[in-house]
């Protein structure tokens, strides 16, 4: 298992290849890799100056929670020129309501982002980042594209249902959406009909894929 120290140490040696348009990270059942691991990965991320493609996967990694993802979203900004990012986080259960929100605002920097990938799978963040999801990505008016994934989000109701779908009918600019909700078990009816009905100020939506299970 790699500890804060290693996953630094990856983030620093790429940054010495100064070419790099497209990284992908997966960091997996890492336990030795917490907040403060994550925050120095940050501290290397101005350096990508060049970068265009931007994935970041962080896979059971108990101790990474919002501290850690909040200093990636105050680096996120350096990062002027992408046009691509996926962030995937699996059964971080430390990750609430602090660092989605922060993380998706962050996402209003970047003024030539145009596909935004965001999967959130066992994660603890309830009503509050739902909304947030929805403000910061609505409040990126360059993305034309958008996949968001909430799976085993237990502490997301019809509130955070509501406030996600109101957020993203704001980018009129939309072209193509996917949305896949997966065993959030406190959404009910309410829920699911209001994201029918605040998409639909999606007057440019060329492609939509819904999925509830």
């Amino acid at each position: 298992n790699i500890s804060d120290a290693g996953a630094a140490e990856v983030i620093q040696g790429l940054a010495a290849s100064k070419s790099l348009t497209n990284v992908t990270l997966y960091i997996s059942s890492c336990n030795n890799v917490g907040d403060r691991g994550m925050s120095r990965l940050a501290q290397g991320m101005p350096a990508f100056k060049s970068l265009t493609r931007f994935c970041l996967h962080i896979y059971h990694c108990d101790n990474v929670g919002d501290a850690g993802v909040m200093a990636v979203a105050q680096e996120l900004g350096a990062l002027a020129n992408l046009t691509y990012v996926h962030f995937g986080f699996w059964g971080c259960t430390g990750l609430g309501d602090a660092g989605v929100t922060a993380l998706t605002q962050s996402l209003g920097a970047l003024k030539c982002l145009s596909f935004l990938f965001l999967r959130l799978n066992g994660c603890s963040f309830g009503d509050a980042g739902a909304t947030a999801v929805g403000q910061g990505l609505g409040a990126s008016k360059s993305l034309t594209n958008i996949r968001v994934v909430f799976e085993e989000c237990c502490n997301v109701e019809d509130a955070g249902m509501t406030g996600l779908a109101q957020g993203l009918g704001a980018l009129t600019s939309l072209t193509k959406l996917h949305l896949e909700f997966r065993t959030l078990d406190k959404v009910s009816d309410a829920g699911v009909m209001a994201v029918a009905q605040g998409l639909g100020a999606l007057k440019r939506l060329t492609h939509l894929a819904l999925y509830f299970q």
